[in-house]
Parts: structure tokens; C-alpha cells; sequence
């Protein structure tokens, strides 16, 4: 999964609109466009702005996985340690696990 890919998705996933997700990372609803298209990336400023309204990483969403297999991975490290977990790795963690619940519920109802 690219990094366009990727923030294109979690933003879905949060209720983004192109243009609000635009709007909130201070750049034009063409290069949001162009980038959940694969027709270009996101800047490294728009990955640290996606990063922050996102609670993750520009680690995260650039590291060519899927949202799932991040967060299978972070979720495993997390879940180990969830003790000497911060607060915002707490939050990161809490929001892609309702994606993966949500995903999961899709997937379902998309096989039934």
C-alpha cells in the first residue's frame, strides 16, 4: 500500500472528505485527489500533517504495508506492553482497531 493509499484510506475510514482532509492538511483538494488516484505521493509535510490528525506515525504510513498488517504488527508489540504503552499510542492503537472491526464486519456481510 502506498503512502497516497494509505492516508486516502484511514482518512475514509475517519470521515474525511477529500476537500476536508484537504483543508486540514493546508494543501489543494487536486493533490489529495492525485495522490488517492496513485497519479503522485504525499508530501513529506502532508505525511507529518496526516500523521498528527491521524494519532500515528509518517513511519506508519509509509512503511508499504497494508493498514491491516501495520496494525496486526503495532497491535502485537502494543498489547505486550500495554502498561508502558503513552497515551497517544493508546489512542493509535483504539482507533485502527475499530478500523480492523469495521473491515472485519464488511468483509462479512460482503461474503453473506
Amino acid at each position: 500500500m502506498t503512502p497516497g493509499e494509505k492516508v486516502a484510506a484511514i482518512a475514509k475510514y475517519l470521515g474525511f472528505s477529500s476537500v476536508e482532509l484537504a483543508e486540514l492538511a493546508m494543501i489543494s483538494p487536486t493533490e489529495v485527489l492525485n495522490f488517492e488516484s496513485g497519479a503522485s505521493q504525499p508530501s513529506a509535510k502532508t505525511l507529518q500533517i496526516a500523521s498528527k490528525l491521524f494519532g500515528t506515525t509518517v513511519e506508519s504510513l509509509t512503511n508499504g504495508k497494508s493498514i491491516d498488517e501495520d496494525m496486526q504488527d503495532r497491535t502485537s508489540m502494543k498489547l505486550a506492553n500495554w502498561n508502558q504503552v503513552s497515551n497517544h499510542d493508546q489512542r493509535e492503537l483504539k482507533i485502527f482497531s475499530s478500523y480492523l472491526n469495521a473491515t472485519a464486519a464488511n468483509a462479512k456481510r460482503s461474503v453473506i
